[in-house]
């Protein structure tokens, strides 16, 4: 199966870029033709697509490639500590800071950057960030000292930086610069004819991490697998596959070894997909409960379970769900749901 499939991977165990759809062979392609050009790239695409791969296999074939590659979520950390993170301070600058210390633009000289969830930065950020790409130069948080650098700049993004523009929410000036080449992954849902692939590349790298014999995959849970919308993409699908290794007792992986919603059972319209409707019936009780509170158990439900199917991202959870990032912030708190600890 896996000799007619796009399939890039070193010898020394690197993760694969594995696809035979369409969309992933643009994506290859375009990597081949840019990749040793230099220029800045924006990699887009909904969370789980595979961005932080793009952008190492833009590096190993980029003429910085003997370097450092070096990357951060954008999300994952304050805007104050992401500043100290990537430009560095100096000692004294603020509370706690004890001693100097560097950061991964300076880390990452002569090599190549990576900025995860770009958008999600504020604009006082990107001003600092412009300069570093424009004038190739920083200065330390509290310094007052100017560091040339020279780095190559890859960021992603799961969301439409245009649109950021025109709503004021990103420098448009920062987004032609970081978008130089734009390189877009398609869902998993538009490249169907990848999953087979992909499970069998996923079951065999569990089984030789949990030293565990390789199992069968019966075809029609291969058929659920490739019928699922995958609302988590890539990084969902080897989570499901883990499950499925985990709970597999026979040497064969079936449709029981599945979660629900990739079986196809309990779905119903209305919910957002990958979210099942026996979800919401946890802990209602109709006879017991007034509607304010089984609406509050219903909602709490939704987003543990909306968290569970993203990985702990907000992001994606928010686009899901169509409201905001703000407001989910704003129902986690209240149902007092931490993000973080559905993160894989």
């Amino acid at each position: 199966m896996m000799s007619e499939v796009n399939r890039v991977e070193e010898a020394n165990g690197r993760t694969p870029i594995i696809g035979r759809s369409e969309g992933i062979r643009e994506v290859l392609t375009l990597v081949e033709k840019v990749a040793s050009s230099d220029v800045s790239i924006l990699i887009q695409g909904e969370s789980g697509t595979g961005k932080e791969l793009i952008a190492r296999e833009l590096h190993r074939r980029s003429l910085r490639a003997s370097e450092k590659f070096l990357g951060v979520s954008c999300a994952a950390i304050t805007e104050t500590l992401l500043e100290s993170e990537l430009f560095g301070h100096e000692e004294g600058s603020f509370t706690g800071a004890s001693s100097a210390h560097v950061g991964l633009i300076e880390k990452a000289n002569r090599g190549t950057l990576f900025l995860d969830e770009i958008g999600e930065t504020s604009l006082a950020f990107q001003k600092k960030l412009l300069r570093v790409v424009q004038e190739h130069e920083l200065w330390r948080v509290g310094g007052n000292k100017v560091v040339p650098v020279d780095v190559r700049l890859i960021c992603a993004t799961n969301r439409d930086l245009t649109e950021e523009v025109r709503r004021g929410a990103f420098r448009e000036d920062l987004l032609y610069r970081i978008n130089v080449v734009s390189i877009t992954l398609p869902p998993l849902r538009e490249r169907k004819e990848d999953i087979a692939d992909l499970v069998e590349h996923f079951v065999k790298k569990i089984c030789a991490d949990r030293r565990r014999p390789v199992p069968a995959i019966a075809p029609v849970a291969v058929q659920a697998l490739e019928e699922y919308r995958w609302p988590g993409n890539v990084r969902q699908l080897e989570n499901v596959i883990e499950r499925a290794v985990v709970l597999d007792a026979d040497g064969t992986i079936g449709l029981d070894d599945l979660p629900s919603q990739v079986r196809g059972r309990g779905q119903t319209k209305g919910f957002p997909k990958g979210v099942t409707a026996g979800t919401f019936l946890i802990s209602v009780s109709c006879t017991e409960d007034s509607i304010d509170v089984a609406k509050d158990r219903l909602e709490k439900a939704y987003l543990e379970e909306l968290l569970r199917v993203v990985s702990g991202n907000v992001s994606e959870a928010a686009r899901i769900a169509g409201i905001g990032r703000a407001a989910v912030h704003q129902k986690l708190r209240r149902h007092q749901i931490e993000a973080g600890r559905f993160r894989r």
